[in-house]
């Protein structure tokens, strides 16, 4: 509760000041005469506007109320490894604020399009052979597989 001490309020630093105490303590400065009840002002007043401008002036910052500092722009790529949707990132970091790009944009510096480049492996030939490969592979267990199950059939 807030309360206006009074002259006869015993802690001498806090006498004729506007103070925010418990509420049992408010009771008894108030019974006792020290101190009246000071409510709070109505929401959107001038007054609640003043109160509330005094509060934030008195307030430390917050680590996230300013800027880091960070001076011009910041890029990286992050691997599939480590990206939360299994596929290669770029990151554009102005200020405080972070972009995220599928492909590296065209102001990208050249180093991040090479390290984009060779996190994703997009050579469309080495992909279109390596998808060949696996489907060849799974072809071959495949019928390695029922080749098996249709020998031990016919074997017993």
């Amino acid at each position: 509760m807030y309360i206006q001490c009074l002259e006869t309020y015993p802690v001498v630093s806090e006498r004729g000041k506007k103070i925010h105490v418990p509420r049992s303590v408010a009771e008894v400065a108030i019974y006792r005469g020290e101190a009246t009840l000071a409510p709070r002002p109505n929401y959107g007043t001038p007054e609640w506007m003043a109160e509330r401008a005094a509060e934030d002036a008195n307030r430390p910052l917050a680590a996230g109320d300013v800027n880091p500092g960070v001076v011009g722009t910041c890029w990286g790529v992050i691997d599939r490894d480590m990206s939360l949707y299994s596929i290669v990132r770029v990151i554009k970091r102005c200020g405080s604020d972070l972009t995220y790009y599928r492909t590296p944009p065209p102001e990208a510096p050249l180093s991040i399009h090479r390290q984009y480049h060779d996190l994703a492996r997009t050579e469309p030939d080495a992909a279109c052979v390596a998808l060949e490969v696996a489907k060849a592979a799974q072809l071959a267990r495949q019928s390695a597989e029922k080749q098996g199950t249709r020998d031990v059939i016919w074997k017993s």
